[in-house]
C-alpha cells in the first residue's frame, strides 16, 4: 500500500497521489492511442482530444456522484444546507454576472444556433440561479477552510499560503468527505454514464457518428480502467475479500501506525466486521481484487483492439465490451470486500452488469443483423410481359 507515490518539493511538499496519477496516466495513454487510430477511420486527432477531456471530466464526476449516491450514509451533507445563513452576497453577485457576461460574448458568435427571444432568457436565467446559488455558497464556506497541521509562519506571501492550504486540507469546521476524492472512491459504472452522455451531446453537435466514435473510444477506456485500478491498488480502497489462508496470491493491508492515524480501509472494515482486534497490526490475507481487474481490463483492452482493427458493423465494440466488461464485473464482484448495498441478492455493481449484458447482447443482435440485411443481394426485378 503507497497511496502518495513521491512528493514535489514546492510549497513543503505537494504530495503525488498514487490513485490520482494512475488515472492521468491511463487518461494520458488512451488519448494518446485513440489520436493515433482516429485518422485511420477518418476522424481527426484534434476531435479526438478534445472529446477526450470532455469525457475525462465528467466521468470523474459522475463516478464520484454514484460513489457518494451508493454510500451516502457515510457522509455529512451540512455543507449543502442552505438553511445554516452561510450565504456570501458577493459570490452571489458574481454567480449572476458570469453567465450574462457569457450570453453578451457569445451574442456575436456567427456559429451560434440561433435562438428565440425566450428560450435565451429562460436558459440564461436559469443559469444565473445555479451559479448564484453556487458562488454564494462556496465564497461563504471557502474562508472557513481549516487545515491540520496549520500553515507554518514561515510560509510568508497570499499565494505561497494559499497553496499550502489546498496541498494541506484536512478538516474544516465543515465536512468536505463528499469531495474528497483523493481519498478513493469512485464506482466505474458512474463515470461510464456520465462520460457517455457528455460524449452523446458532443458527437451528436459535431454530427459525428455516435457508434463509430464509440467504436474508436471503447479499447481505451478499458485501458484506461486497468491504469486506475493500480492506483486502486496503491492506494487500499476497492480490496478484496478475506481469504481462509495466506497464500502467495494474497494481501495484507496495514493498521494504524504512526505514518497511518487510521487503518488502512480494508483495515478499518475488517475491525467493523468484528474480523480482528483493534490491536492487529495489518489485515486478514484478502483477495487482491484490483489486481485481478487489471489483467482482466488489460484482456478487454486487446480483446476490443483486435475486433476494432477488423470490425465492419459500427458499434459492434461497443457491444462486445458491454458483454466482456459485465461478465467480469460479476465475478469480481464475489471477491471484493468493501462494503456494498445489496440489490435482489447482488452488489449494485453486478445489478447493472447483468442490465448491461442484456443490453449489449440486444445491440449486437440489432446491428448484426442490420449488416446482413445491407450485405444481401437485392432479389431480382421480375418484368412482366405485356401479352396481346
Amino acid at each position: 500500500m503507497r497511496p502518495v507515490l513521491f512528493e514535489i518539493p514546492l510549497f513543503n511538499g505537494i504530495p503525488v497521489h498514487a490513485y490520482g496519477f494512475f488515472i492521468m496516466l491511463g487518461f494520458v495513454v488512451g488519448s494518446w492511442i485513440a489520436a493515433k487510430r482516429g485518422p485511420k477511420v477518418g476522424v481527426p486527432a484534434d476531435f479526438v482530444l478534445d472529446l477526450a477531456l470532455w469525457v475525462m471530466i465528467f466521468g470523474i464526476v459522475g463516478s464520484r456522484v454514484f460513489y457518494v449516491i451508493q454510500y451516502r450514509a457515510d457522509y455529512n451533507w451540512a455543507i449543502f444546507d442552505l438553511g445554516d445563513g452561510g450565504m456570501s452576497i458577493l459570490g452571489g453577485v458574481l454567480g449572476w454576472v458570469l453567465p450574462l457576461a457569457w450570453m453578451q460574448w457569445k451574442k456575436g458568435d456567427p456559429s451560434r444556433p440561433k435562438r428565440g427571444l425566450v428560450a435565451v432568457l429562460v436558459r440564461t436565467l436559469a443559469a444565473c440561479l445555479v451559479l448564484g446559488t453556487v458562488f454564494a455558497r462556496a465564497f461563504y464556506l471557502l474562508p472557513r477552510l481549516r487545515v491540520d497541521p496549520p500553515v507554518p509562519d514561515v510560509l510568508q506571501g497570499f499565494f505561497k499560503r494559499l497553496a499550502y492550504r489546498i496541498t494541506s486540507l484536512h478538516d474544516s469546521m465543515y465536512d468536505y468527505g463528499v469531495f474528497r476524492i483523493d481519498r478513493g472512491g469512485i464506482v466505474f459504472y458512474g463515470g461510464l454514464f456520465g462520460a457517455v452522455l457528455v460524449a452523446f451531446w458532443y458527437i451528436r453537435r459535431h454530427k459525428q457518428s455516435i457508434l463509430a466514435i464509440s467504436d474508436l473510444f471503447i479499447p481505451e477506456v478499458a485501458l484506461g480502467y486497468a491504469s486506475a485500478r493500480i492506483g486502486c491498488f496503491l492506494n487500499g480502497c476497492c480490496f478484496g475479500h478475506p481469504v481462509r489462508d495466506a497464500h502467495w496470491w494474497t494481501v495484507t493491508y496495514p493498521g494504524p501506525s504512526a505514518e497511518l492515524l487510521s487503518g488502512s480501509p480494508a483495515w478499518e472494515e475488517q475491525f467493523k466486521q468484528g474480523r480482528i482486534h483493534h490491536s492487529a497490526h495489518e489485515t486478514l490475507p484478502v483477495h487482491p481484487s484490483q489486481i485481478y481487474a487489471f489483467f482482466a481490463a488489460l484482456a478487454i483492452f486487446f480483446i476490443l483492439s483486435w475486433l476494432w482493427k477488423r470490425n465492419k458493423v459500427k458499434g459492434a465494440v461497443l457491444g462486445w465490451f458491454g458483454i466482456l466488461y459485465s461478465v467480469y464485473r460479476f465475478l469480481n464482484e464475489m471477491t471484493r470486500g468493501d462494503e456494498a448495498h445489496i440489490y435482489f441478492g447482488m452488489s449494485i455493481s453486478q445489478f447493472i452488469s447483468v442490465c448491461m449484458f442484456a443490453a449489449s447482447v440486444v445491440l449486437l443482435a440489432v446491428l448484426y443483423s442490420r449488416a446482413k440485411r445491407a450485405a444481401a443481394p437485392a432479389p431480382p426485378v421480375s418484368t412482366v410481359s405485356d401479352r396481346r
